[in-house]
């Protein structure tokens, strides 16, 4: 299964000329089988300090990506691809066919390695080699 999570940054401002603090909220999060359930990403979510799990948004980049590690933790993965909206679009505008329309989610965005996911998916004859 590949994870891959595509988020937004956020900032808003208001009719007054206020602007709320920016967040970076998670737009999609799926793996080859289809989006992840929103209950568990909103359970995860829970751990992250200053988040807020119903909208899945998140302070800062290092919130979102502590996130993604938690995701690839829950679902025994070894890695998580970070894509923004922005360079989502860019790969889909230049995508010719479906060939190339797969290559956006290897040539974009950021991997985020887990370390325990490798070592929950070894079996029992990896303890012997």
């Amino acid at each position: 299964m590949n994870l891959t999570l595509i988020y937004h940054f956020q900032s808003f401002q208001n009719e007054e000329g206020e602007f709320s603090p920016a967040r970076y909220k998670v737009i999609y999060c799926f793996a080859g089988a289809g989006f992840l359930e929103t209950q568990t990403l909103q359970k995860l979510a829970l751990e992250i300090p200053e988040a807020d799990p119903a909208e899945l948004t998140f302070v800062t980049l290092d919130d979102l990506k502590r996130f993604a590690l938690l995701v690839a933790e829950e679902f025994e993965e070894d890695e998580v691809r970070l894509i923004s909206v922005q360079d989502f679009n860019i790969g889909i505008d230049g995508a010719k066919d479906i060939s190339s329309f797969r290559q956006i989610f290897l040539g974009f965005g950021e991997v985020i390695r887990a370390q325990g996911a490798s070592k929950k998916r070894k079996g029992i004859l990896s303890r012997f080699f």
